[in-house]
């Protein structure tokens, strides 16, 4: 008798769901220019202080 193998049918539907709900944001954000400058300043705006911070960082590797 064999051991199951565990399926990878639940990976795939969660990836599956992950680039549905990136197309649907996508296609908002694309009708909303708005919404799509908004996101753009946001996200600038996190990436840029996260590379700030870690320039900033005087800590030794983990």
């Amino acid at each position: 008798m064999r051991a199951a193998r565990p399926s990878t049918v639940p990976s795939a539907r969660a990836g599956s769901v992950g680039v549905l709900a990136a197309g649907a944001i996508a296609g908002f954000l694309a009708r909303r220019r708005s919404w799509l400058m908004a996101q753009r300043d946001v996200m600038g705006s996190v990436l840029g202080t996260l590379a700030f911070t870690l320039a900033l960082d005087t800590s030794g590797p983990a």
